[in-house]
């Protein structure tokens, strides 16, 4: 497969980080300027691989893993909730602070698209700090468990608090939308067996209001057995895993899938205590609608499938 190299667009990443952190410190958040500057990236990164005949699937794995994280910051929400977490983290290491046995020394705190959790280097002249994109589903706890294992000390207790955090739903979800937005975009409704589009009408007319708008739908590889459905927020867009897409799935048990990953659209994101909420009880209780909801938990339990989709 073709590679292609894009100058500069991991520094671009940098220069962006270095304004978010510069407005955190000061309480004072442009988001017009950083939308600008993020759109005006993602713009040239996709036009150059217009040009080149390729997509920013093709591009080398740090650049397109730098791609994927701005293309994930163009959505509104997820831009709010990156500026939110580095001022909350700023405000916890600082309360943190004081405890050091050494003065803390100038600080940079920065969300990243990587495969690590944290990392973190702490000399005697700058303390720089990066965190995985998917602290974003944080609360104030969980940042204040890792800042302390940073800045004072990793204890196994903290250890193991952030190792569960990172193999919740939650926070693989984020992963999760970064991996599918550096994917070649098929947009393929029509699978070897269900036909998404087709099974969408099915829902809608049975479950949902009439005026409720079609995101996306595709099948994806990216998902396997162990989580077979994904609502992307940001591109607006259901995506199931193959798995389903077979004569040995009942079509009401990838009727049911297809019908929660619509819920988490409808029901959208509710935020309590600082802690993400998706199955609130409103949107359990229109799951519970569907009218094979217990055969198609029984089908999936017997699957192996995780709970959340």
């Amino acid at each position: 497969m073709a590679s292609l190299r894009i100058a500069n667009l991991v520094k671009q990443q940098s220069v962006i980080n270095q304004m978010i952190w510069q407005q955190a410190k000061t309480n004072h958040l442009i988001f017009n300027r950083l939308q600008s500057v993020l759109k005006l990236n993602v713009t040239e990164v996709q036009g150059i691989c217009r040009k080149n005949h390729l997509s920013p699937a093709d591009l080398p794995k740090p650049s397109r893993a730098v791609y994927a994280w701005m293309q994930f910051l163009m959505d509104d929400d997820n831009l709010h909730r990156h500026c939110q977490t580095i001022q909350r983290a700023l405000t916890i290491a600082e309360a943190i602070a004081p405890s050091r046995s050494q003065p803390l020394p100038p600080l940079f705190i920065e969300l990243l698209n990587f495969s690590a959790i944290y990392k973190a280097k702490i000399t005697a002249q700058s303390a720089t700090i990066q965190l995985s994109e998917a602290f974003i589903q944080a609360d104030d706890d969980m940042l204040r468990t890792v800042m302390r294992g940073i800045l004072i000390k990793k204890t196994p207790d903290i250890q193991t608090q952030i190792r569960h955090f990172a193999t919740t739903e939650a926070y693989k979800d984020v992963l999760l939308s970064l991996d599918l937005i550096a994917q070649i975009d098929s947009e393929r409704a029509q699978g070897n067996y269900y036909d998404l589009e087709e099974l969408f009408i099915a829902v809608r007319d049975r479950y949902l209001e009439p005026s409720f708008v079609k995101p996306r739908l595709c099948w994806n590889s990216l998902l396997t057995k162990r989580k077979l459905g994904h609502y992307e927020s940001s591109r607006d867009r259901v995506v199931l895993s193959p798995t389903l897409d077979s004569a040995n799935v009942p079509r009401f048990v990838v009727e049911f899938v297809l019908y929660h990953e619509l819920l988490h659209k409808q029901h959208g994101i509710q935020w309590v205590n600082g802690k993400q909420r998706v199955h609130t009880p409103a949107f359990r209780q229109s799951e519970r609608q569907f009218q094979f909801y217990e055969q198609a938990i029984a089908f999936l339990k017997q699957m192996g499938t995780e709970e959340s989709f």
